[in-house]
């Protein structure tokens, strides 16, 4: 089996799970992506990480990126996502609870109409809103669609 190449967005929270990536067996910690080149230098040195970008629409870009897991700022979440689906990238953000709907339909339809077909995967999210466990329900659809 392929290892996964992730690339982790936002190195402040996100750093944490550099270790993780680097850890479990069917994933390649492949790149980090930060605003802020001396923290990108620092932390990329600090875990060995070789591929470093400081611009995210760069980071989209690059065809070995398979997965990007986005711990940006708060307000930065939801178009980072849209953006990393419409690229084709399966993409991972611990924020969808904190953006708004109409954010999380966007990217559901960034997924439906990516350059491949793509799922995200919802760490949070509204529980109490219809709409969202609606569209939920169907990225969990989408995701066992792909397993099979």
């Amino acid at each position: 089996m392929k290892k996964i190449n992730v690339a982790i967005v936002g190195l402040g929270f996100g750093a944490e799970f550099i270790p993780i990536y680097q850890r479990h067996p069917n994933a390649n910690m492949y790149a980090i992506c930060q605003r802020d080149p001396k923290k990108l230098q620092t932390i990329g040195e600090a875990f060995g990480v070789e591929k470093r970008y400081s611009d995210y629409k760069e980071l989209l870009k690059d065809p070995n990126v398979d997965a990007v897991h986005i711990n940006s700022p708060i307000p930065d979440h939801a178009w980072m996502s849209i953006d990393a689906l419409k690229a084709g990238k399966p993409m991972c953000s611990a924020e969808e609870g904190r953006i708004s709907v109409d954010m999380c339909l966007s990217a559901n339809r960034a997924a439906e109409t990516g350059k491949r077909d793509r799922h995200t995967r919802i760490l949070h999210r509204l529980r109490n809103d219809k709409r969202v466990n609606a569209v939920h329900r169907r990225l969990v659809q989408r995701r066992e669609r792909l397993r099979q």
